[in-house]
């Protein structure tokens, strides 16, 4: 592709060919190729002055494989951009930006699987006419977002299920019964034979 300034400087060659040898019908070409190069150039090169890309986290911590709301949002600059796209480590894709609008917002419902200290790369933003002949790139300021995705608490059950069953209803789990911390005791009618210390008597 020959982009804005290939155009142009083709539409040049035409408009200079024409002159020497008198081809007037290369006038016509050669004169929107240069109008085409040079307004494309300048209709992209307007709307990206003064634009900006922000990025907003929902929060600074977030559980793994929990959501975390993300925003984007791009504001043009003197004019309203062509078309372009937004560009973020947290799309699958690159999301269309909207046409004639000189602002676009974007909402994105991201999860992480792994814990630990992520660092986001800073979102960018591309500016092009339909035609992709003249382009230009625009980046956050700053160098990225910090995240920290915490581990997942999971509840910790006793062996049969948990619950009021678990403790046998006095607070005391069933599986720590038959275990007694506190020494020998004399027997009483009603207690197991498994706690029963059998010895020989001397």
């Amino acid at each position: 592709m020959w982009g804005a300034r290939g155009t142009t400087l083709l539409g040049l060659a035409l408009v200079a060919v024409a002159g020497l040898f008198n081809g007037r019908p290369l006038y016509v070409p050669g004169i929107a190729l240069v109008a085409l190069g040079l307004g494309t150039a300048a209709w992209v090169r307007a709307s990206a002055h003064g634009a900006r890309i922000q990025r907003t986290l929902g929060a600074a911590r977030v559980v793994e494989d929990e959501p975390l709301l993300v925003e984007l949002e791009v504001r043009g600059g003197r004019v309203a951009p062509p078309s372009g796209q937004i560009e973020d480590p947290l799309l699958a894709v690159p999301a269309p930006l909207a046409p004639g609008r000189r602002r676009t917002r974007l909402r994105i419902h991201a999860r992480f699987a792994r814990r630990g200290l992520r660092t986001l790369a800073a979102p960018s933003v591309v500016f092009r006419d339909p035609l992709g002949l003249a382009q230009r790139r625009l980046t956050a300021s700053g160098e990225g977002d910090e995240l920290l995705v915490l581990p997942r608490v999971e509840p910790v059950l006793a062996p049969g299920g948990g619950g009021e069953a678990a403790t046998g209803g006095r607070g005391r789990p069933l599986a720590a019964a038959e275990v007694d911390l506190e020494g020998l005791r004399p027997h009483r009618p009603g207690i197991p034979a498994s706690r029963i210390a059998w010895g020989c008597g001397t």
